[in-house]
């Protein structure tokens, strides 16, 4: 068995318990939450055009490019979303589909990394824009790590301040937040750094939610008894061709894939970049972040209790 895929399963017995915490709320009754609202946090997988060159994946496709607006477009809401920068809004309209995010953002500021806002700089906006979240109206879909692992950062600090953000937001009322955990390529440092992440990601969680006295389970992650992101993304990565990824899941769309920019549709090509996973060497596809949304999407069927 690849080592990864075999690691992948053992740390989702530990990871599975985020998802049990759900089923032991004061409520057996699933949350039957219809978001209005769809606010996006992170990097890349919810940059619908803040950062330069956004949105990092095949462009020109015609199709949901990002994930944040591929899961808005499974819950309703819509499908295209509007880039949010400083002074973009006075108020944040109530309803529609808003991203915070920029490609490669980390958790906390690190100019020696990148200058795209962090994703606390980014909680800072829409804290300012927002105020109070409608706890039965705002979605918070969260995609922050994959690029903290890939700068090698320390998981314990990365994870202790999304902690730190993950706080602001429910002090500000937000009862329904969904976050992505990191995904990487099966086979290599990232994706066992990806998996560790994932699990102290999920253990710090579990241990903040089942003590803050919350009544239903306000933070939903990619992982547990229904779904498991970095299993079923590492499954797909082991096979040279999985599933609706009948070209490759290993072999990037793009021709210059090193320089984790996405790039435009080629000319004549009908279908091709709609059967790859990648991208480049870290963004995915259209097709790939549909499939990723599809994962995110479905692990709320076991519901904000």
């Amino acid at each position: 068995m690849n080592p990864i895929f075999s690691r992948t399963l053992k740390a989702l017995s530990t990871l599975a318990v985020v998802g049990l915490l759900s089923a032991c709320g004061s409520s057996s009754t699933i949350d039957p939450f219809k978001p209005t609202r769809v606010i996006g946090l992170g990097d890349a997988y919810s940059d619908v055009g803040l950062a330069t060159g956004a949105p990092f994946t095949v462009r020109g496709t015609g199709t949901v490019s990002t994930v944040l607006e591929q899961v808005a477009t499974l819950f309703g809401v819509g499908s295209v979303g509007t880039p949010v920068a400083d002074a973009t809004y006075a108020a944040l309209p109530s309803t529609g589909v808003f991203s915070y995010a920029m490609g490669n953002a980390l958790i906390s500021t690190n100019a020696a990394i990148t200058t795209d806002a962090s994703l606390a700089e980014q909680v800072d906006r829409v804290l300012a824009d927002v105020g109070t979240f409608n706890s039965s109206q705002d979605l918070i879909i969260i995609t922050a790590g994959t690029r903290d692992v890939r700068a090698g950062l320390d998981k314990t600090t990365t994870v202790d301040a999304l902690m730190v953000q993950l706080k602001r937001l429910l002090a500000a009322n937000a009862r329904h937040i969904l976050v992505m955990q990191p995904i990487e390529r099966s086979g290599g440092t990232y994706a066992t750094q990806a998996l560790a992440f994932a699990d102290e990601e999920s253990l710090q969680v579990f241990n903040y939610l089942k003590t803050a006295g919350y009544q239903g389970n306000p933070i939903i992650l990619t992982s547990g008894p229904n779904t498991g992101l970095a299993t079923n993304f590492n499954l797909y990565t082991y096979a040279a061709t999985y599933g609706e990824f009948s070209t490759s899941t290993q072999v990037a769309y793009c021709p210059s894939p090193t320089t984790l920019t996405g790039c435009a549709l080629a000319d004549g090509d009908g279908s091709t970049y709609a059967t790859r996973l990648f991208a480049d060497n870290l963004n995915l596809t259209p097709a790939g972040n549909r499939w990723v949304a599809l994962q995110l999407y479905n692990a709320t069927a076991q519901g904000w209790r």
